[in-house]
């Protein structure tokens, strides 16, 4: 399986490919105290390597990452397009949009396994916007996440 994320915001670009993500998970939700299909969220979890320098870039792509979780909510470029593609076998298994995400949450853990450490990354589209998360399944997928 192979994955790759693609975030891009105001003047920024952060690209992490299989040799960093680990899983990426979506959920969509509507809160557990509904008695209706009210609010829905719109969630993806993406956790991946934290690489040391000698790896080449994506210690780079990943400080973007930290950077980006630190910014204000009221500053526009706190929301980012993100699009995250899964492929199996050849195949795009699904490519997912969330065009107005922001960071709910963003942790750092240093372990001795691989490279230096993992993160975890905790993305929302922006609530008003949940109708604007798309998917697409089926093509064929690219080299580059195979």
């Amino acid at each position: 399986m192979g994955y790759r994320l693609t975030i891009t915001g105001e003047g920024t670009t952060i690209q992490l490919d299989r040799r960093v993500v680990k899983s990426i998970i979506v959920n969509a939700a509507t809160a557990g105290t509904a008695f209706a299909k009210t609010n829905i969220t719109a969630t993806m979890i993406v956790t991946g390597k934290l690489l040391s320098n000698k790896e080449g870039l994506e210690e780079v792509e990943t400080e973007k990452l930290f950077q980006w979780s630190l910014i204000p909510p009221e500053a526009a470029d706190s929301y980012r397009n993100v699009v995250a593609e899964v492929t199996a076998e050849g195949r795009m298994t699904r490519k997912i949009y969330f065009p107005n995400a922001f960071i709910v949450d963003y942790t750092e853990k240093y372990v001795d396994i691989e490279g230096v450490g993992e993160f975890t990354l905790v993305m929302r589209q922006k609530l008003d916007s949940v109708s604007d998360v798309k998917s697409e399944s089926g093509m064929p997928a690219d080299d580059f996440i195979r």
